[in-house]
């Protein structure tokens, strides 16, 4: 029944005026998990002008402003059909607009029952997740390997020239010895910290620098300092980075696997696979180089986004190419950070790509999920796979399951796209 446009209008008519059931509410509740929020907009919009035509102003009561008079009365100033036409278009996108407001606010913040997939244990929605559930690696030369969990405060171990100490739970300080003997880099030219599957941890480096480091990710900090005025890193997988506006190092450098971004003061979120760096602007500013230096943009107002896509060509050279953005929401580039990932109305394939980053999993192609397919969802950080690809399956889309690796594309066609790994898979061992 849900699936009838004309029926879902008739249970949000009943909501309007207070006389939905409660079986009628939780199919309603329903109908956000399988329509397009604009879809809902319009026929919630239909409604509350059939309303206004047919009933009386109590139907409204309680729902401000009126939006069943103000259309009424708005056509009875019309003059000809240019302008009707005028008040139409303004009235439809006043209307979404505050419907908007109206529908989030009564499905995330007063519908009884939870929306989330997976348990989070009621923990209110823009929590981050919990430190005490961090872990992270550090390894240093070939095979040397230390776990560190979040359950401890205190010193930690020191390697070479690098103190490593635990500053509260799931925050990791790393700071430069000063007086210690040089450091042979022959071999061992980087400490590494790792996160595996569904883990994370903040790293503080020199000068207030943190690293919030996702699951399947990587950092990587050179053994020889670069200079007080300086700190460089490398990152592979995902991470939010936080430059302080003042004090040293008075210049941060993030080595990507095809780019390099430089900022004296900017927070920003980076995600790096192999020939591929995308970087958000949260606040300050960030400058952008593609590896081999013939692109350049900089980022300086918040929600500026680029790409750096490289591309082999058939004479085995490289080129790159930089794409920007600009008023990308900055939620969604941090919504890896929070026990409740809640997406609206975000593609499918960037879902996907969250999904594999936080779990582990590999992707086989993307190019089977439709382009324009966009989801509406909240999950928790402590949802299974299983969970997660029952929502990818309520889209329509059929998942092939192959152990830790996932395909969209039917295995009885051929395919000759090579996998897509979207999180950090090397062994500690």
């Amino acid at each position: 029944m849900i699936h009838q446009a004309g029926y879902v209008k008739e249970l949000i008519k009943k909501y309007i005026e207070g006389s939905i059931t409660a079986i009628e509410l939780e199919r309603l509740k329903a109908c956000w998990k399988i329509y397009e929020e604009e879809e809902l907009l319009d026929m919630t919009a239909a409604v509350l002008y059939a309303v206004g035509k047919q009933e009386t102003d109590d139907a409204l009561k309680g729902w401000e402003p009126d939006f069943a008079k103000i259309i009424s009365n708005a056509q009875t100033i019309r003059r000809n059909k240019k302008i009707l036409l005028y008040e139409k278009l303004a009235g439809a996108a006043f209307l979404l607009l505050v419907m908007g407001m109206l529908i989030n606010y009564f499905i995330t913040e007063q519908w009884p029952g939870s929306n989330t997939i997976g348990d989070c244990e009621n923990m209110p929605t823009r929590n981050e997740i919990p430190k005490s559930e961090f872990t992270c690696f550090i390894r240093w030369g070939d095979t040397i390997v230390l776990t560190v969990d979040s359950g401890s405060t205190g010193s930690v171990t020191q390697i070479n020239n690098l103190n490593i100490r635990q500053e509260a739970p799931g925050v990791l300080a790393i700071t430069r010895l000063a007086g210690t003997t040089p450091v042979d880099t022959t071999r061992d030219p980087f400490l590494e910290v790792l996160t595996a599957a569904r883990r994370q941890y903040i790293i503080k480096l020199p000068g207030s620098v943190s690293i919030h480091l996702n699951a399947g990710s990587s950092l990587k900090l050179p053994f020889i300092s670069t200079g007080k005025d300086t700190c460089y890193v490398q990152i592979s997988g995902e991470a939010y980075i936080e430059m302080p506006v003042k004090g040293k190092p008075g210049r941060l450098i993030v080595e990507t696997s095809n780019s390099q971004l430089q900022t004296v003061s900017g927070n920003f979120a980076v995600f790096v696979r192999p020939d591929f760096t995308k970087a958000t602007l949260i606040s300050g500013s960030l400058a952008t180089l593609s590896r081999q230096g013939c692109c350049s943009k900089k980022l300086s107002c918040p929600g500026d986004q680029i790409v750096v896509r490289s591309y082999s060509k058939t004479n085995n050279a490289v080129t790159d190419s930089i794409f920007f953005r600009q008023d990308v929401d900055i939620r969604e580039a941090l919504v890896w950070t929070k026990a409740t990932r809640n997406y609206r109305n975000v593609s499918l394939r960037q879902f996907v790509v969250d999904m594999s980053q936080w779990y582990g999993f590999k992707v086989e192609s993307l190019n089977c999920i439709p382009e324009q397919l966009r989801i509406n969802t909240s999950i928790c950080y402590r949802a299974s796979p299983q969970e997660v690809y029952s929502e990818i399956r309520r889209m329509g889309i059929t998942v092939y399951e192959k152990g830790e690796k996932i395909s969209f594309c039917d295995p009885a066609k051929k395919n000759g796209l090579l996998p897509m790994q979207t999180a950090f898979r090397k062994s500690l061992h």
